[in-house]
C-alpha cells in the first residue's frame, strides 16, 4: 500500500531541492563573495512578506525560483 502525498512531502521535496541547488551553487557563491566582500545579515519573515531578493535587486539570494 502506497503512503498519500501529503503537505509535509511536499515540503519536505522542496526542502530537499532547495539544499541540493544550495550544494551546487557553493562554487559560484564562492566567486561572488570574492568580488563582493561586503556581509550582510538579516531577519526575515517565515511567510516570505520581505523578499530580499526582490528588496535588494540580488538574485544571488533568490531559491525561490527553483521547481
Amino acid at each position: 500500500m502506497s503512503k498519500p502525498n501529503t503537505g509535509i512531502d511536499f515540503l519536505l521535496e522542496l526542502n530537499a531541492r532547495h539544499a541540493q541547488a544550495f550544494v551546487d551553487l557553493a562554487s559560484e557563491r564562492r566567486r561572488y563573495r570574492g568580488e563582493h566582500p561586503t556581509e550582510i545579515a538579516a531577519l526575515k519573515c517565515m511567510d516570505g512578506r520581505l523578499h530580499l531578493p526582490v528588496m535588494t535587486q540580488n538574485r544571488a539570494w533568490d531559491y525561490s525560483t527553483i521547481s
